[in-house]
């Protein structure tokens, strides 16, 4: 997740609350989990793809991105990895060496594999960006890229090294997010009036609501899941993402919420470290005491909202010890 050198503020707001979405998400909250996985992912491509530029030469381009991708997805896989091992009840050279291995080919490894992804989309469209200059045409050529990530699971081909399927199938997403760069005005969307803006957001997530639901209970029978390489009934996939995606813009440019622009601008931390370091040993201490996970009801909704509280408080205070010292390089700053 790319840091623009002018921070563009609805971009950290759409971050965050795709964050706080996921997180929600994988608390496996029965009721909202159809709806999250339709779009939450899809955002965080939208987004890339709305900050990606090729403004420097290819060399400078490639250093870029091994500071401010390659180099965080090496150094925050460490505590993840011991993070895992340690919960597998073992330390061995053996385990140790083959979950490097698999973060080296990154088939769906880790909560990197996004990451991953994301790597393979900046080089694969640098060539098209800088030289496919029509811009009908680069949409075909994502049209065509996307055709092939969905044949591809199609035909039972789901998991590329490097997520090289995921990237094809999300390629609309990032390409989307790059034909609207610098054409969503924060400050127009603000000046709307507040009953017509809530209206189109009421029909916005009313249509968001209703395609995830169509699509998961008639056509996949669980939510969709761009990592588990679900996403059948593709034009009502991309359908409901991209009218998720927009819910999200238009609540991200018209109300900042601090907090929720905090988690943005910090969101690559917030999204590697959440289930590995912080979400699963909560979860796993639950169990020990005896408390069962609960997914619906008053009940898991209060356990839930406090597991999410904790969550957020302790990845906020892991995220202040990295940023504030020599670490910060792990985020690539």
């Amino acid at each position: 997740m790319k840091e623009s050198l002018k921070r563009v503020g609805w971009i950290d707001m759409a971050k965050g609350y795709g964050i706080i979405l996921m997180l929600i998400g994988h608390l496996h909250v029965n009721e909202l989990m159809v709806w999250i996985y339709s779009f939450h992912m899809p955002l965080f491509f939208f987004v890339s793809g709305y900050l990606f530029n090729i403004k420097s030469n290819f060399l400078d381009f490639s250093a870029g991105k091994v500071k401010r991708m390659l180099i965080p997805y090496v150094f925050l896989y460490i505590p993840m990895l011991l993070a895992e091992l340690l919960f597998e009840g073992a330390l061995s050279t053996g385990q140790i060496l083959e979950h490097l291995k698999l973060n080296l080919l990154q088939q769906r490894h880790s909560a990197l594999w996004f990451l991953g992804c994301l790597i393979v989309l900046h080089f694969l469209y640098y060539p098209i960006v800088r030289y496919v200059t029509n811009r009908i045409l680069g949409a075909v050529i994502t049209l065509m890229l996307g055709l092939t990530g969905v044949m591809l699971w199609r035909n039972g081909v789901t998991s590329l090294y490097w997520n090289s399927d995921v990237a094809m199938v999300a390629a609309p997403f990032f390409y989307g997010g790059y034909l609207l760069k610098g054409r969503i005005d924060e400050n127009q969307i603000r000046k709307m009036k507040k009953v017509p803006l809530a209206l189109v957001m009421l029909i916005l997530a009313a249509a968001s609501v209703l395609t995830a639901q169509l699509n998961s209970h008639y056509f996949l029978g669980r939510e969709i899941d761009l990592f588990d390489s679900l996403f059948r009934e593709e034009w009502l996939s991309y359908t409901a993402a991209f009218i998720g995606i927009s819910l999200i813009v238009l609540l991200s440019a018209r109300w900042s919420v601090p907090f929720v622009r905090y988690i943005g601008k910090h969101s690559l931390l917030f999204y590697a470290w959440h289930y590995p370091i912080v979400m699963l040993p909560m979860l796993k201490l639950c169990n020990k005491m005896g408390i069962v996970h609960l997914n619906s009801g008053w009940n898991g909704l209060l356990q839930n909202s406090l597991l999410l509280i904790a969550t957020l408080v302790v990845l906020t205070i892991l995220n202040e010890l990295v940023i504030r010292t020599r670490l910060r390089f792990i985020t690539g700053r």
